[in-house]
């Protein structure tokens, strides 16, 4: 996984995680609790079935973008398998 931050003010970070250490039952877990506190409801099984498959669909489609975000300042956020 990797995730990479450009700031139009010139600071750039990138980091490289492996999808195992950052999608794991313990990591399901930990995300279920908190959004419990903020009142959404679903289960860590449920995360980490969202977890397995998104694992699966990484080595069917390498360098997939979860997600890409531009703001109007030039500033941006990539998360890629």
């Amino acid at each position: 996984m990797r995730i990479i931050v450009n700031e139009s003010g010139g600071k750039n970070i990138k980091l490289r995680l492996p999808s195992s250490l950052v999608l794991n039952g313990l990591s399901a877990i930990l995300l279920a609790k908190a959004l419990k506190s903020e009142n959404i409801n679903i289960s860590a099984k449920e995360l980490y079935i969202l977890f397995w498959a998104i694992k699966k669909y990484k080595f069917t489609h390498p360098k997939w973008k979860l997600i890409e975000v531009h703001d109007h300042d030039g500033d941006s956020v990539e998360i890629t398998l």
